[in-house]
């Protein structure tokens, strides 16, 4: 999970580690590992990646 701490924030920055590919449940987007990304966070969403 990655809460978004900052009042107004619609976006914020997850840390993927390396060696698995990572899954956004929300939208299906498959992302490899080892990457920095700006995950979308609008209020009704926490993003989440699963491996």
């Amino acid at each position: 999970m990655a809460p978004v701490y900052e009042a107004g924030a619609r976006t914020c920055g997850v840390y993927l580690p390396s060696g698995a590919r990572w899954l956004d449940p929300a939208t299906g987007h498959v992302v490899e590992g080892g990457t920095t990304l700006d995950a979308h966070a609008p209020l009704e969403r926490i993003p989440v990646f699963v491996r």
